[in-house]
């Protein structure tokens, strides 16, 4: 017999089912925080008073967001009108090159796409 090849592993071999269970869990958990979907923000009841953007912060947290707001992004490279924003953007707001969203304090938010990554 060849004892490079085994087709199948001894019960000594196979992994122990709590293990593989765990291991299961773990990349649902991974693949649950890393999705790529988007968020919808709470609404804003303009029924106690209007809405007022009044800055954001290059220093802001990533992952965060204004009230009642949500900035999404994409993964194209070079994104047409067309393209349909597919997920939350995630990243810090202080970049100073490639495609980003940058905080510009009292001035707002600005959105930026480059086709490179520079």
């Amino acid at each position: 017999m060849n004892t490079l090849y085994k087709p199948f592993l001894s019960r000594a071999e196979r992994p122990n089912g709590l293990f593989v269970l765990f291991l299961i869990t773990l990349m649902m958990l991974v693949l649950t925080t890393i999705s790529f979907g988007q968020s919808n923000p709470t609404a804003y009841a303009l029924s106690g008073g209007s809405y007022t953007f009044t800055s954001w912060a290059s220093s802001s947290t990533s992952s965060t967001y204004p009230s009642n707001m949500y900035l999404h992004t994409h993964y194209t490279v070079d994104p047409t009108l067309s393209t349909s924003a597919s997920c939350n953007w995630t990243s810090i707001y202080s970049f100073s090159s490639k495609s980003r969203i940058s905080g510009q304090c009292i001035n707002g938010i600005s959105f930026v796409n480059r086709v490179t990554n520079l």
